[in-house]
């Protein structure tokens, strides 16, 4: 069995999750969901794909992947890779990342981002000199210059090989996120977009089984993020079955 996290909004799952859960017991391997500040996990494998709330909890959070360390729990990602993920820093140290920089002033001028180092869903994510709560930083920040770009590009992996790209095409808003209105396209990227998108993912871990790596799409080719925790997948039947397909064989092997 294994244990899909969640968060308490999504603990009867999403259209996404609901897909991969249908597709793992065509397999024959039985998944259940779990809130996972609020209920024990009863399984040796979780997958951390449905924690969408952990940046609002996170103190909580390192608890918690350490709990499952102690406990044995097998979590997809590793927690390691998930401590490293959870804090947009490893971008310093990403080929092609969006120039960013710490601070904890939380001061920017015309033409900055301001975004939580611990972060999602483009939470308290503002531009230019937009009003800002200092509460939203405790973590402290990431300034990054605004780049600009029409859509963003997602690029899925499975055990570092490209999976499948889905765009993102923002709407009357700077941010291209779901919270913000965006509309998912299909997607086929050429050899170079996928290249930069695999040097990034080697330069974080080669460990991941799952992995988004988010490209704007402007006048250059700038990495925004790679997200190895929650990644919304986007699946369809297609996708959702191959990805189901290749965590039995994780979680077999």
């Amino acid at each position: 069995m294994i244990s899909i996290l969640v968060s308490n909004e999504y603990k009867d799952g999403s259209i996404s999750l609901n897909l991969l859960k249908k597709h793992l017991e065509k397999l024959n391997i039985k998944s259940t969901y779990v809130v996972w500040d609020k209920q024990e996990i009863k399984s040796k494998y979780a997958l951390m794909l449905g924690v969408w709330d952990y940046s609002l909890k996170y103190d909580y959070f390192l608890e918690f992947l350490n709990e499952c360390d102690e406990k044995k729990i097998t979590l997809i990602n590793d927690s390691n890779i998930v401590r490293k993920n959870s804090k947009k820093d490893y971008l310093l140290n990403i080929s092609n990342a969006v120039p960013s920089k710490i601070t904890d002033t939380y001061e920017i001028s015309k033409g900055q981002i301001i975004k939580p180092l611990v972060g999602q869903s483009g939470f308290a994510v503002h531009k230019d000199k937009e009003k800002i709560n200092i509460n939203d930083y405790k973590n402290k920040a990431l300034i990054q210059p605004f780049i600009k770009h029409d859509s963003e590009l997602c690029l899925f992996f499975i055990q570092n090989e490209f999976f499948y790209a889905k765009q993102r095409v923002k709407n009357n808003d700077f941010r291209a996120n779901a919270n913000y209105g965006v509309v998912i396209k299909d997607y086929k990227p050429d050899s170079e977009l996928i290249n930069i998108a695999k040097k990034a993912l080697s330069e974080f871990s080669t460990q991941c089984f799952y992995a988004r790596v988010d490209i704007f799409l402007s006048k250059l080719y700038y990495v925004n993020e790679i997200e190895c925790i929650e990644p919304a997948m986007y699946f369809d039947e297609f996708y959702a079955q191959i990805f189901a397909k290749k965590l039995k064989e994780l979680i077999l092997t």
